[in-house]
């Protein structure tokens, strides 16, 4: 089985040279895409190529939209979660961290109760009580009810005052989904897309 290659081009946006992008596929209908690249010596002194990925289906695409960025155009500067809730260094997962991050307080007390009222692990039915069974059997080795049921009491117990729980982080969250709108919105009035 072999790739088979070929460059796809459009003009660049003075006219006197090309934007091109490498594509290859095989014989099972597999596709691989390579970052634009841009074969004009004035238009490359005055744009970068941007890669955005968004979700789409597999049958609308890749998800993969390409701009043309003036050079020096200043990156976003807003609120952002991860500067205001810093990830500490670890090679261990954090299971109380992740759930209490993630989760509100009221799923967790949901699921604490599910499990409240099963003897097995196995028999319990929300979404976020079979996570709770999944982790817990990754990082403890275990998926007795009688020592998750301890461990996510703890995790409820620690709530309020973690710096950083799911309610701290949404709203930093929704605070940062929307500036980035504003700023995305006010950098795509300077970005040429391309259509490859």
């Amino acid at each position: 089985m072999s790739w088979d290659s070929y460059i796809k081009r459009v003009k660049c946006p003075c006219g006197k040279g090309y934007i091109l992008q490498e594509e290859e596929s095989d014989d099972w209908g597999r596709t691989r895409r390579y970052t634009p690249i841009v074969d004009c010596p004035d238009c490359a002194s005055k744009y970068e190529v941007e890669e955005v990925h968004s979700f789409c289906y597999k049958w609308d695409g890749d998800g993969i939209s390409y701009y043309l960025t003036p050079k020096g155009y200043p990156k976003y500067s807003g609120i952002a979660e991860k500067e205001r809730f810093p990830t500490e260094v670890s090679n261990i997962f954090q299971f109380n961290e992740w759930f209490i991050e993630n989760y509100p307080k009221e799923q967790l007390q949901f699921a604490l109760n599910e499990f409240c009222s099963m003897r097995s692990s196995s028999a319990v039915a929300s979404k976020l009580a079979r996570k709770i069974v999944y982790e817990h059997k990754y990082v403890f080795k275990t998926v007795k009810v009688s020592e998750i049921i301890p461990r996510l009491s703890e995790i409820i117990s620690a709530y309020d005052t973690y710096n950083g729980n799911y309610d701290q982080r949404k709203i930093v969250r929704d605070e940062e989904q929307k500036q980035r709108a504003i700023y995305t919105e006010e950098k795509r009035k300077h970005q040429i897309r391309l259509a490859l």
